[in-house]
């Protein structure tokens, strides 16, 4: 297993913002000569931060935001790093494309298939909303969605036990 680590220096932080959550603000970052999402974390609790991450680290999937490590800032921030995606979000692509019903099925197909490796690994995904969906663009053009923020996930096991399910609100 890899270490999850990232050391701060590494990450050079544009300060582009990408976005904001519930669990923090995004911006566009470099890491290893690619562009990468930047997620600081509102809570700071680093053993939360970890079993909340713990969940995504073993994910491979086309359809799930690739997952490159956590940042302690040197003034103890906590950031996460994953793959930037090209379009935005699926909410912010809808806004600003009319996809046919070819597209629209994809869309479908790559959303589930995402919801289908979590399951794989007994992850329960709380938060499915367009603005957690990520729009990327391959080499060939092709369109790729893939599933991001696990924060309010739950493993089945944490379900099994009584652990409060619900999404973010609005």
């Amino acid at each position: 297993m890899r270490n999850i680590f990232i050391i701060y220096d590494e990450v050079k932080f544009t300060g582009q913002k990408l976005g904001k959550g519930s669990a923090g603000e995004v911006e566009l970052g470099e890491y290893e000569g690619k562009k990468v999402a930047v997620k600081r974390f509102v809570n700071d609790n680093l053993n939360e931060i970890i079993e909340k991450l713990r969940k995504h680290k073993n994910l491979r999937s086309e359809n799930i935001i690739e997952f490159y490590g956590v940042i302690r800032s040197p003034n103890d921030k906590m950031y996460l790093v994953t793959k930037f995606a090209k379009k935005g979000t699926l909410h912010d692509y809808f806004e600003k494309n009319e996809p046919g019903w070819s597209i629209k099925a994809k869309i479908a197909i790559d959303i589930a298939n995402g919801l289908l490796e979590c399951h794989k690994y007994n992850i329960v995904y709380l938060d499915l909303k367009s603005e957690n969906i990520l729009v990327d663009i391959l080499v060939n053009k092709h369109l790729v969605l893939k599933i991001s923020d696990f924060s309010l996930s739950i493993t089945k096991a944490e379900l099994d036990l009584g652990k409060k399910a619900g999404g973010a609100k609005k």
